[in-house]
């Protein structure tokens, strides 16, 4: 039986550490939350829509079909939830939404689906747009380190990274 109590994510955040991306995801009742995320593009149906009397296919429902479930870090029901996943590696992207029972019953509330990519953060480019230069991209170097300069010549950029 499908709980008639509904939730909702009040805070979110995330980070980084070597690779292994971590959610802290707060709602606003104890639930047992379970993330499912997937590595595939996220899909658009066109649902029907009744307008004036005429169908029509308007209503967007966005949705992943094949994806991994997650469950939370903390035991039992609770407010604060925790996820742990990786290591990714850079230009790895994921789409993830959450679900949750409530005393052990599924809930019929979701969460919207987010899109996380991973990027390297000793790695930045410096390229060309018209004929002024930028760079983008952020680096913290550490004292001790140094950085290593390559040219792509496919991508006609220069590839810096810090170690």
């Amino acid at each position: 039986m499908v709980s008639i109590t509904r939730w909702v994510v009040v805070d979110y955040q995330h980070n980084w550490l070597n690779g292994y991306f971590t959610v802290h995801v707060t709602t606003d009742i104890p639930v047992h939350m379970t993330m499912l995320y997937t590595g595939k593009a996220v899909r658009l149906h066109l649902r029907q829509k009744v307008i004036r009397g005429v169908s029509k296919l308007t209503l967007p429902d966005y949705c992943f079909i094949e994806y991994q479930p997650l469950d939370q870090l903390e035991p039992g029901d609770t407010l604060i939830h925790t996820f742990t996943f990786g290591p990714w590696e850079p230009g790895q992207c994921y789409s993830f939404r959450f679900i949750a029972t409530i005393d052990g019953q599924p809930s019929s509330s979701d969460s919207g689906i987010f899109l996380v990519c991973y990027h390297d953060p000793g790695v930045f480019e410096l390229g060309i747009f018209d004929t002024l230069p930028y760079l983008h991209g952020a680096v913290n170097l550490k004292a001790g380190s140094g950085v290593e300069l390559n040219y792509d010549e496919a991508n006609q950029a220069i590839m810096i990274t810090a170690h």
